[in-house]
């Protein structure tokens, strides 16, 4: 039995065994796959955050394609921004610049590095870099205007913009300089001042010319009815005396005139070479005979259309300035030529067209003019002469006659070398016939009624009385309103009506209005001491001829009236 019993627990033990080693290898095969499955988990997660993590790399890949992008269009837009954008250390040596700078300044970005910034300024800048240095550091930035100097030496007018630039600690670390060139805008600017100025001087002297006509205009026509009158030698000598000097007071009021308003005159067809051998007479007979006189003149020069009174003071302001400009004598050469002027030198000149003109050119051997005052030559009251020598009128006179002939002047000049102006007028060409006036005996009245109206009693008297004296009857009024009465009273009686513009109570252009409703065929003549007449005529509908500029001779009213008066009558 023992035996038996032995076998028996041998078994269970086998079983037990066996049995343990299942489940041993169960949890063996758990645990494996609990293994298993976290590998697998891991895996799964492993997977996720590489996917985010991807995702991540791309977004910031993009980001930094989208940042760097920006950052060459920044470039590129510093690149082609027309301002010089430049920077600076605090020392003033330069760090960065860009195209801008380069076509400003002319140097290229390798050359310029390191550069010492204020060394682009002119002489005056020494002063202006310190201060607004200390300006930019103090309060962060700084604007103003300098003068700078080009790799070609030309200098530049620039607006500055400066900002300081700070670095992680707020400290100072660099500036930042915008700078315009603003040349060409200054230029414009000073020549919109240069025109403001000139408007408002032009204001002046005409307001001062008018009271100088209304003055000369009696004094004129006084002198020639006494000239009518007197038979002694002497008294008729002091008559011509008077009657010259006071001619040639009415020829400075007219250039006056000529500059206050760019007075046109009366232009006709004309050959310029005979205003030249006229002059050259006259300064044979009047300059120094230091002063040796040149001329060379084609006989095939062409034409122009032209004021021949302002184009002989033209060359006469011209050679006066050289001879001053000759105070020990030396060579006066006028010489004029016909030339074609082509779109290269007709863009150098605003306002001038191409085409035929003829040239006049006027120079000397003198002192030459500087160049910083060939920049303000032509400006009203400039003058290099010695006080009480110039007046500072007689260029700016000739650029204004040039201009109302459709011309330009060039300049060239150099100190000590002498000085060439030139005159460019365009020309006339055809088969176009110069009329010669020639002496008629003055027309008289036939006893015409001649209403004149007029404020300046000296004026108004005195044109009564040499209108009576060569025919005429008259009437007169001291103002528009006046006139208007007289001429509703006398409307079948009056021939013509000859009336001053500047008036009080009511003035000539007002009351011609109100007389034409009167009578629409009414004959007027305006006169006028103002250039500006010549523009209110027209606004009125009248005729050229229709306008007196003060101071008139006797001769011109008498010649005007009888055009209008006697037009169908032969004389």
């Amino acid at each position: 039995m023992y035996t038996e019993h032995e076998d028996t627990s041998g078994m269970l033990n086998e079983e037990q065994l066996a049995i343990q080693q299942a489940k041993m290898y169960a949890e063996d095969l758990s645990k494996l796959y609990e293994s298993e499955k976290s590998k697998r988990a891991l895996l799964e997660l492993t997977n996720t955050e590489l996917l985010i993590k991807k995702e991540q790399l791309e977004q910031e890949m993009n980001e930094r394609k989208l940042a760097e992008s920006k950052i060459r269009e920044q470039a590129m837009l510093i690149d082609i921004a027309k301002e010089a954008i430049i920077v600076c250390d605090l020392d003033g040596k330069v760090i960065f610049w860009n195209k801008g700078a380069e076509r400003i300044y002319g140097f290229g970005q390798d050359e310029i590095i390191g550069y010492d910034y204020k060394l682009f300024g002119t002489n005056d800048y020494a002063d202006v870099f310190p201060e607004a240095k200390r300006t930019v550091v103090k309060s962060g930035e700084w604007q103003g205007q300098s003068r700078h100097t080009r790799r070609d030496k030309r200098e530049i007018d620039v607006d500055s913009n400066w900002t300081l630039m700070l670095d992680d600690n707020n400290k100072p670390k660099s500036i930042l300089i915008l700078n315009s060139d603003i040349t060409e805008k200054k230029k414009a600017e000073a020549k919109e001042f240069r025109s403001q100025r000139t408007e408002i001087l032009g204001q002046l002297a005409g307001g001062i010319a008018h009271d100088l006509n209304n003055i000369l205009n009696p004094i004129m026509m006084a002198t020639y009815l006494l000239k009518m009158t007197t038979k002694d030698e002497h008294g008729l000598d002091l008559l011509s005396k008077i009657d010259s000097n006071v001619t040639r007071a009415a020829d400075l009021v007219k250039q006056v005139l000529t500059f206050a308003r760019g007075a046109e005159g009366k232009q006709t067809i004309l050959q310029a070479k005979h205003l030249i051998k006229d002059l050259a007479q006259m300064i044979e007979t009047t300059f120094p005979k230091s002063i040796f006189l040149k001329t060379n003149l084609p006989t095939d020069l062409n034409i122009v259309r032209g004021d021949p009174t302002q184009l002989h003071q033209v060359l006469l302001n011209l050679s006066i300035n050289a001879r001053d400009a000759m105070p020990n004598g030396g060579d006066l050469t006028i010489k004029a030529k016909n030339t074609t002027i082509d779109k290269t030198l007709s863009s150098k000149f605003p306002g001038s067209k191409p085409g035929s003109y003829i040239q006049i050119s006027v120079s000397d051997t003198g002192t030459g003019i500087s160049i910083e005052n060939q920049k303000k030559i032509f400006d009203p009251f400039f003058t290099s002469k010695e006080i009480g020598k110039g007046t500072g009128l007689g260029l700016s006179i000739v650029e204004t006659i040039v201009k109302n002939h459709r011309g330009f002047i060039d300049l060239v000049s150099e100190e000590g070398q002498g000085t060439c102006f030139k005159i460019y007028i365009p020309a006339t060409i055809g088969n176009v016939d110069i009329q010669v006036e020639s002496q008629l005996p003055v027309p008289l009245g036939h006893g015409e009624l001649i209403l004149v109206a007029d404020d300046e009693a000296a004026v108004r008297e005195i044109t009564c009385e040499s209108l009576k004296a060569h025919g005429y009857k008259t009437i007169s009024a001291s103002d528009g309103f006046e006139a208007h009465n007289l001429y509703s009273k006398n409307i079948s009686k009056i021939d013509i009506l000859l009336i001053d513009l500047l008036m009080p109570v009511m003035d000539g252009a007002a009351a011609i209005k109100a007389i034409t409703k009167l009578n629409p065929n009414v004959e007027i003549i305006v006169i006028s001491g103002q250039s500006k007449g010549r523009a209110t005529i027209k606004k009125l509908g009248l005729d050229e001829d229709r306008f007196l500029q003060k101071p008139f001779t006797i001769e011109e009213l008498l010649i005007a009236l009888d055009n209008i008066l006697h037009k169908d009558q032969q004389r």
